[in-house]
């Protein structure tokens, strides 16, 4: 029984490391007395893996799971076991999706994420003010621009990529930047880049906190619709 599950977890838990995520949705699931299914060979593993990996220090709101199970149960026992498991309110269970098993890899059909960008704000209202006319106005020229070219560094090096092929949308809301970003090919656009893009030759805006709101294919549909 292949499963997709969709968590939410609290700003707390933003200092998670990846494989420390991944090892704790393994353990809920043994928690939760849920059979998971394991590979073959040598050293044998769960058949469970994150959509996405989440940088150190972002919050979370689309935590996505791919895993197989052992045998095939109920989805309503599933998400109340999930849920009763979870232990407390840091981890929130907001989806589950069955899917068959022949789906390709969730990881393989991601490819935007939705990000909202706390800037940090100093002084009065009058400079809260005026920062969000900067904010505004290099938005506009960003928009305004044909190409907007950077160097995007890497483990695997250094290339020279446009942006403007990387954003899907951009906007404020006060001093939070709204924006939904690629997560594949030609490259992955991280939220701090963007800040760093949008602040052309001077100073980048300090960022605050970083929250993924949701994770989208390549035609910006969630893979777990939630209902109202």
């Amino acid at each position: 029984m292949r499963l997709w599950l969709k968590f939410a977890r609290a700003n707390e838990l933003a200092f998670i490391s990846h494989l420390d995520t991944h090892k704790a949705f393994c353990r809920l699931m043994r928690r939760a007395n849920i059979p998971l299914a394991y590979s073959r060979g040598f050293n044998p593993h769960p058949l469970l893996s994150l959509a996405a990996p989440l940088p150190v220090g972002f919050g979370s709101e689309s935590d996505y799971v791919d895993v197989t199970l052992a045998e095939t149960l109920c989805p309503d026992t599933l998400t109340d076991a999930l849920r009763m498991s979870s232990g407390s309110d840091k981890l929130k269970l907001r989806g589950l999706r069955v899917v068959p098993e022949r789906t390709p890899a969730l990881a393989s059909l991601i490819k935007w994420g939705e990000y909202m960008v706390v800037l940090k704000g100093s002084g009065g209202t009058n400079h809260a003010v005026s920062m969000e006319h900067s904010i505004d106005a290099a938005i506009s020229a960003f928009h305004a621009m044909p190409s907007c070219f950077f160097t995007k560094t890497t483990k695997r090096g250094s290339r020279v990529v446009d942006a403007k092929g990387l954003v899907h949308s951009l906007r404020r809301d006060g001093l939070t930047l709204l924006a939904v970003l690629s997560m594949a090919e030609p490259a992955v656009l991280r939220p701090e880049e963007l800040v760093n893009l949008l602040s052309g030759e001077g100073q980048p805006q300090p960022i605050a906190f970083v929250l993924r709101r949701e994770l989208y294919t390549a035609e910006l549909i969630a893979p777990i619709h939630e209902g109202p």
